[in-house]
């Protein structure tokens, strides 16, 4: 098999193509901050639920620092020394911030998947209405 022949024959270039079945092609948009100031609209009801996410993401991103950070103090100073007086206080403090980090993870997770949802309920009601003004012709 020639080199330009197993080039066409692979996926390279083909984002939706698997195991031989092309499933689409995906485009991107013409103008992203036209298509990204349109759609603005639509979250705007949602601005404190939007905030409530990013406030979970920075706790979220920052306590899942803290969890490396306290083992690195652990490991410091409680395992090397062989002292063994709060390492359980340690141990329960990155105990904390994983399960934290977690919860704010998940909040956030299912806030966004909410306000998408009702976002995108919204565009499709008004693409609805719209097409319902549209002649049949």
């Amino acid at each position: 098999m020639s080199i330009q022949a197993s080039q066409t024959n692979s996926t390279a270039g083909h984002p939706m193509r698997t195991g031989g079945m092309h499933r689409g092609t995906v485009e991107s948009a013409k103008n992203p901050r036209g298509t990204i100031r349109r759609l603005l609209p639509y979250f705007a009801r949602f601005r404190m639920l939007v905030g409530v996410v990013l406030v979970c993401v920075v706790a979220y991103s920052l306590l899942a620092l803290a969890g490396p950070y306290l083992l690195g103090q652990a490991i410091d100073k409680f395992i090397l020394t062989r002292t063994v007086d709060g390492l359980a206080t340690i141990a329960l403090w990155m105990l904390l911030a994983f399960i934290t980090s977690n919860i704010c993870q998940v909040i956030a997770n299912w806030l966004m998947a909410s306000v998408s949802q009702r976002a995108l309920q919204d565009l499709r009601g008004d693409l609805f209405q719209h097409l319902q003004t549209l002649p049949v012709a």
